[in-house]
């Protein structure tokens, strides 16, 4: 009897380790690809235009009284 148990505990191995290291069909697949955006050019930028507009300084930081 221990010995049948040993069996199916291997096969429960076996298949769990298939399982685990088996790709699933849509990994198989070819899916398409994302096409990130190019990052906004500076001189375009809403946030680096309005810290410019606030940083009176010049100092690239902005102080309490900017």
């Amino acid at each position: 009897m221990r010995s049948g148990s040993a069996a199916i505990i291997a096969i429960a191995y076996h298949l769990a380790s298939v399982a685990v290291l088996t790709k699933p069909a849509w990994c198989q697949s070819d899916l398409p690809t994302l096409a990130l955006k190019p990052p906004i050019p500076e001189r375009q930028n809403p946030r680096i235009l309005r810290f410019r507009e606030r940083d009176t300084h010049v100092h690239e930081m902005l102080s309490e009284s900017e």
